[in-house]
Order: C-alpha cells, then sequence, then structure tokens
C-alpha cells in the first residue's frame, strides 16, 4: 500500500448500492441489470447486500489494522449517505416516521460500525421483525456475536456525502425502502437551487443538523464531508460556466461546516463533488455537478473551468495563507 496515502475508504454508500445496484425495486433509482436473478426472493437482497458489505467493510478494517497500520500509518473509513430527515409536522405519527426514516437511510450502516451495540438499530430491528412476522419469512440477516465484535468501532472516520434533506410524513411512500418503514419523504419546501427540474434542493442546516447528531448519537467520531455540491442550473438560456448558483450552494456549505465546528462537531476536512462533470449514477452525463466542464462529445474530452471552480481555488489558497501565517 502507498505510504503517500493516509485516508482509505472501503465502500461509498452502501445503502445506494444495496437498493439500487443489485436488484431493481419500483420507486428507486436504479443501476442494476434489467434480468439479474437470485437463489433468494427478491424481497430480501437489498438487506442481504448491505448485510454482506458491512461485513466486507470490517474484515477489510481489520486486515488494514493487522497488516498495514503500523507501516502505512493511515486512517480507514467508510461513506455513507447523509440524507438528513426532518419532521413533516409535530405529530407524533410523523415525529416516529422521521425516526424511522433516518434508521433505514443513515443508521442501518452507521450504527454496525459506530453504535454502541455494534448492530442494525433497535427501532428498525423490530419493525423488521413485525414485517418478517406478517410476511412469515426472513427479511433481514442477523448478525452473530462475533460479527459484531468485528464490526464494532472497525472504522477512525465517517465520510458523509450530503445533498439535501427531506421532510418526512407518516404513510407508505412509492419506494420499497419506504414501505417497509412506513414513511413517505416528500421534496419538502425548500429552494430546487439548480432550477425547478432538479431533484436537489438548497438545505445548509440540515448538513448542521446531521452533524450534531453524529456528536450526540455516535461518541463525536471524526466526520469527512465526502461529497457535497449542485447540479448544472436546468433552466434554459444559461451559460453552465457562470454557475452562480453552485457558488451560493457551496459557500452555505462551507459556512455550516463552520458552525458545526464551533459547536463542537469532529469534522476533519470537507470536499465538493466534483472536480468535473462525470457519470451520475442512473442520470449517466445528464446531470453534471463539476466545477470544471466537461465537453464529452469532443474527442479530447475539452474540459473548461467553470465560475465555482474558480471560486473554489481562490478560496483554498486564502485558506492556505491564513493556515501558513498561525504558523509563524
Amino acid at each position: 500500500m502507498k505510504l503517500e496515502v493516509k485516508y482509505w475508504i472501503s465502500f461509498n454508500e452502501i445503502s445506494m448500492h444495496a437498493w439500487c445496484g443489485v436488484t431493481m425495486f419500483e420507486g428507486q433509482p436504479r443501476h442494476s441489470p434489467e434480468t439479474q436473478e437470485y437463489s433468494i426472493p427478491k424481497r430480501k437482497v437489498p438487506y442481504v447486500a448491505a448485510h454482506n458489505m458491512l461485513l466486507a467493510h470490517g474484515k477489510a478494517y481489520r486486515m488494514y489494522e493487522k497488516e498495514f497500520r503500523k507501516t502505512q500509518n493511515g486512517k480507514f473509513g467508510i461513506v455513507v449517505g447523509g440524507r438528513w430527515c426532518k419532521t413533516f409536522s409535530s405529530s407524533p405519527e410523523d415525529i416516529a416516521a422521521a425516526q424511522r426514516a433516518l434508521d433505514w437511510s443513515f443508521n442501518w450502516t452507521v450504527a454496525p460500525i459506530f453504535g454502541e451495540k455494534g448492530d442494525y438499530p433497535e427501532h428498525m430491528k423490530k419493525e423488521i421483525q413485525m414485517l418478517e412476522k406478517a410476511e412469515n419469512q426472513e427479511i433481514m440477516p442477523r448478525f452473530t456475536e462475533q460479527e459484531i465484535t468485528m464490526l464494532k468501532g472497525s472504522a477512525d472516520f465517517c465520510g458523509i456525502n450530503y445533498y439535501l434533506t427531506n421532510e418526512v410524513l407518516a404513510g407508505d411512500g412509492p419506494s420499497q425502502m419506504e414501505k417497509d418503514a412506513h414513511f413517505d419523504y416528500l421534496d419538502g419546501r425548500w429552494e430546487k437551487i439548480s432550477g425547478k427540474n432538479s431533484w436537489l434542493r438548497y438545505v445548509p442546516e440540515g448538513l448542521l443538523e446531521l452533524l450534531e447528531y453524529i456528536r450526540d448519537n455516535y461518541g463525536n467520531i471524526p466526520v469527512l464531508i465526502t461529497e457535497n455540491g449542485c447540479d448544472d442550473s436546468s433552466e434554459e438560456k444559461v451559460d453552465v460556466l457562470c454557475d452562480q448558483h453552485r457558488i451560493r450552494y457551496i459557500k452555505g456549505h462551507i459556512e455550516t461546516v463552520r458552525k458545526a465546528l464551533q459547536r463542537g462537531c469532529n469534522v476533519i476536512g470537507y470536499t465538493v463533488w466534483s472536480l468535473m462533470d462525470n457519470f451520475e449514477w442512473d442520470a449517466g452525463f445528464a446531470m453534471k455537478f463539476g466545477l470544471y466542464r466537461v465537453d464529452f462529445d469532443s474527442p479530447s474530452k475539452t474540459r473548461r473551468i467553470k465560475n465555482s471552480g474558480i471560486f473554489f481555488k481562490n478560496f483554498l489558497s486564502q485558506m492556505r495563507k491564513d493556515v501558513e501565517s498561525k504558523k509563524q
């Protein structure tokens, strides 16, 4: 392993791969084969996939710990999707639904690694048990005591991909996850910063609430913001290089990280998604998140810096100067 590389990541968004990458469910984005078949009921596939990826992460971490840490002296972590969930109303039903949504979308893959018990969230296990009883089949695998011991504490930091917050309503939404946990994701009433055709909304305060939740519920573990950004404007006649909306999005979230640090959250870094326009999940090349514009029709895939790239370059240069001046 290269001595220069100090941060290693096993998986990027286990939940996303489990629900969208191994089989197809109506209401979920997908990048899985159309005709994939498995020896287990389709109903179980996402839960088994996530379970196996968590175990693979744990084994990789323990291997790194045993064989590489002493000489390589790096950090080994995992990245999770950081969608924050806010209750639609103050009703007990909606409050409980928001907690279930957070368990399925976040705690499901965080609690086994960073939680006190090294296992799935208790509320989630109870909900799954009720589903299994109603359907007369096992849906989610269980960890053995040995696996719990292996998984607990099997990361030096938690990577967070944060883009937006959803309001949550009690009920069964369109996706299988929402049906299983009996909640309904709403877009929320926040600004669609990239235009009316984008799914992305501008909610920097949601990142602050998520970081405070991690601080209060997971022992203030080190958090690295591994992805944060927005797509090009979907409005017509907009110069894609003049992406002022992206500058505002990045500024707002950097300020949020600053607030989180002031409130004692253990944030160790922040990165923008992404350096260049690239392939975005099931959206392919249609959604462009880059600080650099890529002409995919060009034989040489010409790249041009956007205004947001200039802004972020200048921001980082100033931050470096500030740090160096404090050392003097």
